[in-house]
């Protein structure tokens, strides 16, 4: 399996970063009004200085009466991934008997279906929220990522059947059936921004590669030439995948949307190599933070990991440092990270200092979900192996499967960088539905409503709080509902 590493600048990416907007924090009419319920005491500090799930006693949620258009035909899976014709550009290559201008590639067509993912709609339930008119408009989502790091070369495609065609010298064409691939350059802030929102789309900002391997070439026919009918393939002829250039084009695919879809996002560029010392990390963060106040919602997946000796009260005495020269009004999510740490009270190494940070910021606290990863192993859900457990953050953990959808040569592509954004793309949703919600609210409402029934066997597998599974598992549905479902 391919995961990435907290240590390596854990999850990061994005694209250049823009101002602010907080294009969901106006109140739209009222289309209903009710209150959510809760046994929570407001505000409380739990025994490891972690904010209990509760900004209110009650949540007064006003219904928005502007709801983001959905029309289930347009979204159907099928439309994601497609590829316009493209036709590689020609090239020479070498064959078995030498290189020369008649060795070419005459032309190499594309078409069909891409493998990009939407396994983030699927797993979230996103589309039952779009039925329903939320979609996340008129709300925004600051991605803050690293954009400059490639994390993995994705095989996105495989064709067959696609045409291969050379001169020999003396002229003739012949034409072989061949089997390629189309691999995409990934960096990460890309993958977690597209998880998170933003609507379907035909984008061309990846670049592309048809490689050929020399096992592929399976055939040869006179059909592009019929005027040739004498014409035979000459078994010599075999091109191998070191002398075929792969060419880079840039070509259209249809990109899946986000979990809301209809958010705006913004991205917003750092690296925190090198950061280890969690009041030098804060500095360094400290800006991004105030340049984010005005965002509904803020997703970073990225960190750093505590060192050895580390421990939570080293964090929780430096709490008074985590301040912030503005006051935030969003909800922000942060990555867990990919250790497998208990991170406890005595045992905190390896877990992310940021998550940690941020639960223990007064200026943020209320407002933080530290998102945990869950997998599918043989058809049962669990936390995945390589999520930091919950731990001393339990009261802020929230679980959500952390798979992209994207693979490379390794293995799955996978992390809590992923869950992250699929919490945030569905607080974006909850904030467009219940435009009058704060982001404390927001983050109350996806903890309060998380699913606790881990491995879908029909029975909670624990009561309140766990110290492995935090509240439990993103439930957008419930979250969305206006009656009941908050759990203390």
């Amino acid at each position: 399996m391919k995961r990435i590493s907290l240590s390596l600048v854990l999850l990061l990416l994005a694209t250049a970063c823009g101002g602010g907007g907080g294009g969901g924090s106006s109140t739209a009419g009222a289309a209903s009004s009710s209150n959510w319920s809760s046994t929570c005491t407001a505000n409380a500090l739990n025994s490891d200085n972690v904010m209990v799930p509760c900004a209110n006693v009650s949540f007064s949620t006003t219904e928005n009466s502007s709801k983001g258009s959905y029309d289930a035909s347009t979204y159907a899976t099928n439309t994601y991934g497609v590829i316009p014709s493209a036709t590689i550009p020609t090239q020479n290559i070498t064959t078995s008997y030498g290189t020369d201008s008649s060795d070419d590639v005459l032309s190499l067509s594309i078409t069909g279906d891409s493998d990009l993912p939407f396994v983030h709609l699927t797993d979230t339930s996103a589309a039952t929220a779009w039925a329903s008119g939320w979609t996340g408009t008129g709300t925004t989502i600051n991605i803050i990522d690293d954009t400059n790091t490639t994390i993995a070369n994705s095989r996105i495609a495989t064709y067959t059947d696609n045409i291969f065609q050379m001169r020999d010298s003396s002229g003739n064409v012949g034409t072989y059936t061949v089997e390629g691939w189309l691999e995409l350059d990934l960096d990460h802030g890309t993958i977690v921004s597209n998880i998170a929102g933003g609507d379907k789309r035909n984008v061309t900002d990846y670049n592309s590669y048809i490689n050929l391997d020399s096992a592929s070439i399976t055939a040869c026919v006179n059909s592009s030439n019929q005027s040739i009918s004498t014409w035979r393939c000459p078994s010599s002829w075999i091109a191998t995948s070191s002398s075929y250039n792969d060419p880079s084009v840039t070509i259209e695919i249809v990109q899946s949307p986000g979990v809301a879809k209809d958010a705006t996002i913004t991205r917003s560029n750092l690296d925190l190599s090198g950061y280890t010392d969690p009041s030098t990390t804060w500095q360094y963060l400290k800006g991004f933070f105030e340049n984010s106040a005005s965002y509904d919602v803020v997703n970073l997946s990225l960190g750093a990991g505590a060192a050895s000796g580390v421990v939570w009260s080293d964090l929780v005495a430096l709490k008074e440092n985590f301040s912030l020269n503005t006051t935030p009004s969003g909800t922000y999510v942060v990555a867990a990270g990919n250790s497998a740490a208990p991170c406890t009270d005595s045992n905190f190494v390896n877990c992310n200092i940021v998550s940690g940070m941020m639960v223990l910021s007064s200026y943020l606290r209320n407002q933080v979900i530290v998102a945990g990863a869950t997998k599918d192993v043989s058809g049962i859900n669990t936390i995945a192996t390589y999520s930091n457990q919950a731990g001393v953050m339990a009261d802020r953990y929230l679980m959500a499967e952390g798979d992209s959808g994207f693979d490379d040569s390794s293995g799955d592509i996978e992390g809590t960088s992923f869950a992250a954004p699929r919490i945030a793309g569905a607080a974006a949703i909850v904030k467009s539905k219940f435009p009058n919600l704060s982001g404390a609210d927001v983050a109350s409402i996806l903890l309060l409503t998380a699913d606790k029934d881990i491995n879908d066997d029909g029975t909670d597998d624990f009561t309140s709080v766990s110290s492995t599974y935090g509240r439990g598992e993103l439930d957008l549905n419930s979250a969305l509902s206006p009656v009941g479902n908050l759990r203390p």
